[in-house]
Parts: structure tokens; C-alpha cells; sequence
């Protein structure tokens, strides 16, 4: 009997412990978490596309009112949407992360047009993921009279960071990533995700082994070649052409501008490869630091890369480019945070998308008129 109690009692401090360090762990998340805790409170791990938003949501996210619906899509509100004119599919940013989603320029613009808008953005989502999402779409019936479709990836194709997934995701591009079975990941994370605490701690460990292993061998690279980015938009294109629909682009926003001189971050992950060739594992490690902190000037340069992709695309395929990089140049006033773009930044891109819709759509053929 004695063993019993022992027991008994070693088991209610234990679930006492998990249940106070949870508790403290979301308030920890929800005041001093940075980015990457917040956007994993909103996504689930998922063997389609590796993750998306949850659905059903009803809360608050970075400052802003957060509803979805049962397929993980941000929404007005709670009622049912019904048959849209304008489909958006993009990453954060076309999502609209920090503004309502009444200010998304995908509701703006087709607010300002008379049409109906429906943002089908993903927190995190690749050209490849994309892809994937419009073969979903393609059988949702609320856009079935859709003539519009903004494409707007491009941000999380700079990197091979994903927020779950397979532990080489850092090493392999989209087609390899995808064409990975990754079931058992997803088990894992979907576990793990369950639980504030649980997933500090995994975060906490996968840290740990970053800074404490021996350099890198390679710098972050894009998930895609500029070359496959570039094939992949095109097929995508097709794909919604087929479906008699007007594809429009829209690039890339970054606040920071490349310079002349930003080389540092390449500079530093191969000194990184080059100490770690010759077993210096502390030096390797301290210019991965001095990499990691300059890696805003690897992304801007980046950005550029594969806005030119996009540009190549549109001209091409006679597609139009909302060149959101130009629109808002480094205007601070213009994001909420480097990549995304603020409520004024949405507006002005909005403004920009409805002369693309006037200029490339027979508005009499879509279930709404052009405002006057």
C-alpha cells in the first residue's frame, strides 16, 4: 500500500509540474516568445504539405483578430464564405500577418472592384506547397467561379528552413523534401505541438545541437534553383489557365535593399565550412554566429534573385507583376516588420491589384461588377 501512495503521489507532482510549466511556458510564449513560438500556436503539422493553419481558429494573432475556417483559411468572420471572384495564394504575407483580415490586400482590392475575395494564404508556404494548395482549391466549390488567382510566393523560398517535418529539411530542396515520406514526423510534431512546454523543450534541444555542433558545412540556400522556381511558376500558371482563370503576380516585399557590399553573411559561413574542414569546431561555431547575424543581407540579395525570376515569368507568359518590392520600397511606415507589409502597405498593393483586374478581366463575366 505504501508503494501505491509513493507512487500515487510521485505521479500528481509530476502532472502538477507539467501542468505549471505549461502554464507558465504560454505566458512566457505569449509575452516574450519570438515569431517562430507565435506562428506554431496557429499551424498544425500536416502529411499534405508538412503544415498549415489550424481551423476554426477564433483568437488573436500578433495584434490582430484571427478566424479561420474548417479548412485551416482566414476569414471575415465565422459565417460560411460564399462564391468568391478573386483567390489569393501566398505565403505570411499574403495571409496578412499583423493586420485584420479585412486590410489584406486580396480583401481591399476586391472590396474596391465590387468582387468578392477569398485569401487562401499559408504562414510559411513555398512555391511547392503552392502548388499543392491549388490542386486543393481546384475541387473547393467556393471558388469554382473564381476568375482571378494572385500568386504571390517567393519569401520562404529564400531558405530551407520548415517549421516540422524531416530532420534533413535544412539540407534538401522542395522536390526532395516532398517526395520524402514524412508520416512519422508528422505523428511527432503533431504530439509535440499539443503542448507549449513539450515544444520548448524540442526547440530548446534542436538549439542546443545547432550551437554546440561543429560549424556548417554549407550556407543557407533557396529551396528551389532560380531555374526550378522558375519552371514551377510557369506550370503553375498553366495549371490556372487551364481552369480559365487570370493568373497575377505579385513579388516580393523586403524592407532591407541590398548594397554593393553585402557579402558578409557568404563570407562568414565559408570561413565556417573552412574551420570546421580543419576540426576548429569553436571558431567554426563563432562564424556561424557572425553568419547568422548578418543573414538579412543574404535574404536581400536573394529577394532580388528571384523577383528577377518573377519578372521573366510575367513578361514570358504575358502575366502581370504587382512589383510589391518597387511599390514599397524601404519605407518603414510600409511593414509591420521586414517582410511583411503593414495596413498601409496592404492598401497601397490593393491599389495596385484592382488596375491589374481592370486591365486583364471581363468583369462581365464574374458574378460581381467593378465598383464605380
Amino acid at each position: 500500500m505504501r508503494i501505491f501512495w509513493n507512487l500515487f503521489f510521485f505521479c500528481l507532482s509530476l502532472c502538477l509540474a507539467l501542468a505549471a510549466g505549461e502554464g507558465l511556458t504560454r505566458v512566457w510564449v505569449k509575452h516574450r516568445g519570438d515569431a517562430l513560438h507565435r506562428a506554431r500556436r496557429v499551424i498544425t503539422a500536416d502529411p499534405a504539405y508538412s503544415w498549415r493553419q489550424r481551423a476554426h481558429l477564433d483568437t488573436e494573432f500578433e495584434g490582430a483578430p484571427l478566424i479561420t475556417d474548417a479548412t485551416g483559411f482566414r476569414q471575415l468572420s465565422a459565417e460560411p464564405r460564399r462564391a468568391v471572384d478573386v483567390v489569393t495564394i501566398g505565403p505570411s504575407s499574403a495571409f496578412g500577418w499583423g493586420v485584420r483580415a479585412e486590410d489584406t490586400y486580396t480583401e481591399v482590392a476586391a472590396r474596391d472592384t465590387g468582387l468578392i475575395g477569398f485569401n487562401a494564404g499559408q504562414i510559411g508556404y513555398s512555391l511547392t506547397q503552392g502548388r499543392r494548395l491549388y490542386q486543393e482549391l481546384r475541387n473547393d466549390s467556393r471558388i469554382k467561379d473564381a476568375k482571378i488567382v494572385i500568386i504571390s510566393y517567393g519569401i520562404n523560398d529564400l531558405d530551407r528552413f520548415r517549421f516540422f517535418g524531416s530532420q534533413h529539411a535544412s539540407t534538401e530542396d522542395d522536390e526532395a523534401y516532398f517526395a520524402r515520406d514524412f508520416q512519422s514526423d508528422i505523428r511527432w510534431e503533431r504530439f509535440a505541438t499539443g503542448s507549449s512546454f513539450f515544444e520548448l523543450l524540442v526547440r530548446s534541444k534542436n538549439e542546443l545541437n545547432y550551437a554546440t555542433n561543429c560549424g556548417v558545412t554549407s550556407p543557407p540556400s533557396l529551396r528551389l534553383s532560380p531555374s526550378k522556381f522558375g519552371a514551377s511558376l510557369q506550370k503553375l500558371i498553366a495549371e490556372i489557365r487551364a481552369d480559365n482563370r487570370t493568373p497575377i503576380l505579385v513579388n516580393t516585399p523586403y524592407r532591407r535593399h541590398p548594397t554593393d557590399v553585402d557579402d558578409t553573411s557568404d563570407i562568414a559561413y565559408r570561413n565556417s565550412a573552412r574551420a570546421h574542414e580543419q576540426g576548429h569546431c569553436r571558431e567554426a561555431r563563432e562564424w556561424v554566429l557572425k553568419a547568422r547575424s548578418a543573414e538579412p543581407e543574404r535574404v536581400s540579395r536573394d529577394v532580388v534573385k528571384l523577383n528577377s525570376v518573377i519578372s521573366q515569368v510575367g513578361a514570358a507568359e504575358t502575366v502581370p507583376v504587382v512589383d510589391a518590392y518597387r511599390i514599397l520600397g524601404d519605407d518603414s511606415a510600409l511593414y509591420f516588420d521586414p517582410i511583411h507589409p503593414s495596413t498601409e502597405g496592404h492598401r497601397r498593393l490593393a491599389a495596385n491589384l484592382a488596375i491589374a483586374f481592370h486591365e486583364t478581366v471581363d468583369f462581365k463575366k464574374t458574378s460581381a461588377e467593378p465598383a464605380r
